[in-house]
Formats: C-alpha cells, sequence, structure tokens
C-alpha cells in the first residue's frame, strides 16, 4: 500500500492512499452528534474537534423513564432522534417511540411518536423523513413493523406503513411486511427499511416515503435462512448496491454482502474471510469504493475490507481499535465512529483516535452533510 508521511516538528500523520486522495487537517468539521440515553448524548457544532459538546435537552417527561436513544440524522440545519423506552434491568423493549426535533441541536421537543419502538429515522435532506422501528413479542414468534413519514420537515409525522407477522403460521401472508425494522437508508432518491423476522430478512422501499414496495417475499422477505442476522451500513455506487450484515454472535459470527443493481433483486456474497472472531460494524463509500469496518472478539483491533463492485473484496487491513457507527465525511475525509462510551475519530480510516470518553454507551451518530 502506498504511503506519504508527512513530519511537521513532533507530529507524524500517515496517510493511506488507498482510502483517501488528500487529507485536510485544517479547516472546519461537520456538526457531530450522538445519544445513547437520557444523560448521555450531545452535540458539537463549533466545527473544531477538539472543542467541547454541548448536553442535549429532552422534554421533561422523558426523564422518567429510561428512553434509549437508537437512531440519528441532519436535515438542512435541524436534528432528530428516534428514542424508546427499554427496561435495562430484564432487557425488554417496551413502548412509547418517539421521534424528536431541535432546530438548534440542543434543546428538542416531540414531534411524532408510536406504540412500537421507533428506532431508525433518515431524511432526504428536502423536507422527507422517515422514522421506523418494530418488535417482537417476548415468548411470541409475531413480529411488527412501523414507518412513520413526515413531508413537512419533521413538523407533522404519519404512519405510512404498519404490519404483523407470526412466522411460524404458514396460514399468514401479508401484502406488506418490513420484519421488525432496524434500519432506514435514503439512497440513489429512495427510502429504505430493513427488518428481520425469524431466520428472514424484509426490505421495503419507497421514493416519497409514503407508498411503500415489498421487496422480495413479504412472507420470506428478500433474504431467508439467516436468523437474527442485521444491516450495518448500506451504500450506492455506480449503480450497485451493498449492504453489510451480520448476525453478531458473540465468538462465532456470520457476514454477508448483499448486492443488487436495482435495488430490488438481490445478490448474497459470502466473504472469503475467516469470520470465526471477526463482525462487521459499520459500511460507508469512500470516493467511490465499498469500505467495510470490523471488530475482533478477542483483540481490542479491528479491521476493514475494500471493494469497488461488492462482489471481490480485499484481505483485512488491520485498525487500531474497535470502532462502530462510522460515518464519513468527504469533504474534510474525517471518518467519526464510536465503541461503547468512547467516541472515536480518524483521518484515514486505519489510525484511530479517542475524541472523548461519555458516560454511557453510544448508540447512534450522525454528522451534518
Amino acid at each position: 500500500m502506498k504511503k506519504i508521511t508527512l513530519i511537521s516538528i513532533a507530529l507524524v500523520l500517515v496517510i493511506s492512499l488507498n482510502f483517501v486522495g488528500q487529507v485536510s487537517a485544517q479547516g472546519d468539521y461537520p456538526f457531530i452528534i450522538f445519544g445513547g440515553s437520557n444523560s448521555n448524548n450531545g452535540i458539537n457544532k463549533s466545527g473544531n474537534l477538539t472543542d467541547e459538546f454541548e448536553d442535549l435537552v429532552f422534554p421533561s417527561s422523558m426523564y422518567n423513564y429510561n428512553y434509549l436513544y437508537s437512531g440519528s440524522t441532519f436535515s438542512g440545519l435541524n436534528t432528530y432522534f428516534t428514542a424508546y423506552i427499554h427496561d435495562e434491568s430484564t432487557s425488554v423493549v417496551n413502548y412509547a417511540g418517539k421521534i424528536l426535533k431541535s432546530t438548534d441541536g440542543i434543546n428538542y421537543i416531540e414531534v411524532g411518536g408510536n406504540v412500537e419502538p421507533l428506532v431508525s429515522i433518515m431524511s432526504d435532506n428536502n423536507g422527507t423523513l422517515v422514522a421506523a422501528g418494530g418488535k417482537v413479542y417476548p415468548g411470541t414468534n409475531r413480529y411488527y413493523s412501523v414507518i412513520m413519514t413526515s413531508k413537512d420537515d419533521g413538523q407533522t409525522f404519519t404512519t405510512t406503513h404498519s404490519s404483523s407477522l407470526d412466522v411460524t403460521n404458514i396460514s399468514e401472508n401479508p401484502l406488506l411486511f418490513g420484519g421488525s425494522i432496524t434500519k432506514v437508508f435514503y439512497l440513489n432518491n429512495t427510502f429504505f427499511t430493513i427488518g428481520n423476522a425469524g431466520t428472514n430478512l424484509y426490505m421495503l422501499k419507497s421514493e416519497d416515503g409514503v407508498n411503500w414496495e415489498q421487496v422480495g417475499s413479504a412472507k420470506f422477505g428478500f433474504i431467508s435462512g439467516i436468523r437474527d442476522i442485521s444491516p450495518v451500513g448500506m451504500e450506492y455506487s455506480n449503480g450497485i448496491y451493498v449492504i453489510a450484515l451480520t448476525d453478531g454472535r458473540e465468538g462465532y459470527s456470520w457476514e454477508w454482502i448483499a448486492t443488487s443493481n436495482d435495488g430490488l433483486n438481490w445478490s448474497n456474497v459470502k466473504l472469503p474471510i475467516s469470520t470465526t472472531y471477526d463482525y462487521f460494524t459499520s459500511l460507508v463509500l469512500v470516493e467511490g469504493e465499498f469500505v467495510v469496518f470490523g471488530n475482533k472478539w478477542f483483540d481490542n483491533a479491528g479491521f476493514v475490507i475494500k471493494s469497488t463492485d461488492g462482489t471481490t473484496w480485499s484481505n483485512q487491513e488491520p485498525t487500531n481499535k474497535r470502532v462502530s457507527n462510522v460515518k464519513y465525511d468527504a469533504n474534510t475525509n474525517l471518518f467519526v465512529g464510536s465503541y461503547n462510551n468512547a467516541l472515536l475519530y480518524s483521518l484515514d480510516g486505519l489510525i484511530w483516535n479517542t475524541l472523548k470518553n461519555f458516560n454511557g454507551i453510544i448508540q447512534t451518530l450522525s454528522m451534518s452533510k
């Protein structure tokens, strides 16, 4: 791998040319926002990575419960979170999914909600936002999915999809089913939701965020036969959609890549790497190249693999730290991620530094466009 070493006084910065063409250590960085719990959240609006994060302020009623903040996004100058009640003592997901909006990045109001948990939110940066979630009731095989959409830049949200399926009942066959939705993406002028149920993975797609189309089968999903698999990222480049998937089992995890040319017909790629102790955490697009980040189960380090077509992947390159929730800003060549309670940053995707440690696990992380 080509490398250029820049030495200035006692500072040595190693830049991987396989990742970025030019690293900018100067200039304004994007806004960074993260969330985890009522007491573990913050925003940096200064453009200076070393500045302190400001605490977020949520509606007072939310501090009476253990809310988990699992989704976040920017939409112009506004910021949004999805949150739901989580009983940490029993690991049970409860009701009361909420959508929260701020016009200053700090003070939030509730602009939508649902009896089902809302876990992810995404904007098209043109006034439409989609929030989604779902669950499976403990001790049952019935999964629920829900999607809420705003067409007025987050002032109001309405339910645009709701469905359920008992995966053991062979007579059930809904017209649309999204699984227990874990992620919302916006790529190539289209919203995508991805959720799981039993051994199947489900996808819904919509160009307007209101009218939803089933990808694959409402009964068996678009990928079947893999239990508890979840997406860690989805990207689009040069006519190719790529999804990175993990089942996240500790000590032995199956990692997959799904690819499509049209967003409707998907192929699965089992990667040619040892995944006995490896698991995927993130997928980002860097100068047209798909870059998957992963962690080692029994090592405090991680790895990246790269591809231009989603099918042929490079060998692993090591990273010095474990990292999840990776986001990439093309304007400044900045990578930001997290691991447990640490907020991390990198200028090459391989060497990561701790930006700050917080008082709880970081669940969601977003950067302004």
